[in-house]
């Protein structure tokens, strides 16, 4: 199923948003009938480029986008498709990943070389001067509705590209910033996102996905400063909310229109204002059959209320929710600005969700500030103990916008610990976690009794899904 969105009267030309993987073209393989690449186990609707495609329409242009993570395509497709369309622009999405920055880079260098369309990148924490070397006419520099339409104001001969606010350019050879574009005070006046491929996303890592699963926001930013996230750099120090009502009105959209049958809301951190919490729950549970959905919490999410919280969270059909804690040594949690005394609350998270019967992600980062072997050990004691139902370990990394990403040149700068050392490490614990005789065949058993055709869709990519969870003997290259 491809959800299409038609104008109404002639269009101004058409657009085109690309989301590219991280992966040489070509390099896919075909699941049900569909050429996923090999991105990975998870294929996450990119909600920033929809929501530009629903500024273009709104603006009377047809746009479209093309995923790599769901649909196979290269370089001379697009080339192709550019000439044969007259497409007028072009827009990309890039981040710090080195491989992708080279892949968004060759693609700018195809497009501008062989073709007359606009090009725009954006996206968080990368470098904007490779892809502008590249040939991109402009770089989006941060939140990026208001400047891409100031963006179609300049191809419309509207505006001249230096008073393009939010963007970085290259005149004369020399990257130029223009004036910063002031963030969207109101996110309700935004369109909500224009949907595609709306039967292909999928989140293996949540065995209680079902497609069509559908992804949502209802806020921007995050009231948290965690000193490796870059979202505060990206967001700017705000913490912006869709009303209740506004972010109701899209789910019942997902699920009357497109026949939602597992909702993700893709917040940082959701529900941290407890009467906003409440409103929506109540707008939530009025809806009929409503999807289960999940979620991204805080270990100190709700205080001493969270036993009541996650009763009517559960309730209303949560029954996924991805914890982020890092660390479970006080030194380095406060080295980050958290606080000591999440390991202990995120405990009994765990402990009321598991009678709850919501299933529990976990996220950890290994090669913090002062970390050592020991420290790693303990996390390690903690996770066996309290045993989420996933769990991931992922080494640091610099992000561009983050506190650490200003403070540090690369991560040989935070720790002694070789990156090496780290990523064995890492492997080591999720082995030795997923290794429990217990651990694994409960998940099964869960799945066989919960959501079966989750094992459709994630047998496919049990390959990427081992590499994943570190099973994998293979160095991985982070």
């Amino acid at each position: 199923m491809v959800a299409e969105h038609h104008i109404a009267g002639p269009a101004k030309g058409t657009g085109l948003f690309l989301y590219l993987n991280l992966f040489p073209d070509g390099s896919r393989r075909a699941v049900r009938g569909h050429n996923l690449t090999v991105q990975g186990i998870n294929a996450n609707a990119p909600l920033g480029l929809l929501y530009l495609a629903a500024v273009a329409h709104r603006r009377g242009y047809d746009a479209d986008l093309l995923d790599q993570q769901v649909e196979a395509f290269d370089a001379a497709t697009v080339v192709e498709r550019i000439r044969r369309e007259r497409t007028r622009f072009v827009g990309l999405y890039c981040c710090h990943y080195d491989p992708l920055i080279a892949k968004v880079a060759a693609y700018v260098r195809r497009i501008k070389s062989e073709t007359d369309a606009a090009v725009i990148v954006g996206g968080p924490s990368f470098d904007p001067l490779p892809v502008l070397q590249a040939g991109a006419d402009a770089v989006c520099l941060g939140e990026g509705e208001a400047t891409f339409a100031e963006f179609l104001d300049h191809l419309e001969g509207q505006l001249p590209l230096d008073r393009v606010r939010g963007i970085a350019y290259l005149p004369g050879g020399q990257v130029h910033q223009t004036a910063p574009m002031p963030l969207v005070e109101d996110l309700d006046a935004l369109p909500f996102p224009w949907r595609k491929y709306v039967d292909r996303y999928f989140i293996t890592g949540n065995p209680n996905c079902r497609r069509p699963m559908l992804e949502l926001v209802g806020s921007r930013g995050c009231p948290m400063r965690c000193s490796f996230c870059g979202s505060p750099g990206f967001w700017g120090r705000s913490w912006r909310l869709r009303s209740p009502g506004n972010l109701l009105d899209e789910a019942r959209e997902l699920i009357d229109r497109h026949g939602a049958r597992y909702l993700h809301f893709r917040d940082d951190l959701f529900g941290a204002d407890p009467r906003w919490l409440d409103r929506f729950l109540d707008l939530y549970e009025a809806i009929p059959n409503r999807p289960n959905w999940s979620c991204y919490l805080h270990p100190a999410s709700f205080g001493e209320r969270r036993e009541s919280y996650l009763r009517r969270l559960a309730a209303s059909g949560l029954n996924m929710v991805v914890y982020g804690l890092q660390s479970t040594d006080a030194g380095i949690l406060q080295g980050i600005h958290r606080r000591a005394e999440e390991p202990a609350m995120l405990a009994e998270q765990l402990r009321l969700a598991r009678r709850l019967g919501i299933l529990t992600f976990v996220g950890i980062i290994f090669g913090l500030p002062g970390e050592t072997r020991e420290t790693m050990r303990a996390t390690e004691r903690w996770v066996k103990k309290h045993r989420p139902d996933i769990l991931t370990i992922m080494p640091l990394g610099l992000l561009r916008n983050s506190e650490f990403g200003e403070r540090y040149q690369s991560t040989d700068e935070v720790t002694p610990l070789p990156p090496a050392l780290i990523n064995r490490e890492i492997r080591r614990v999720t082995r030795s976690f997923y290794a429990h005789p217990r651990h694994l065949p409960r998940l099964l058993w869960y799945v066989l009794r919960k959501n079966p055709g989750w094992l459709r869709q994630a047998l496919p990519r049990l390959r990427y899904g081992l590499q994943f969870f570190q099973f994998s003997r293979r160095d991985t290259n982070w």
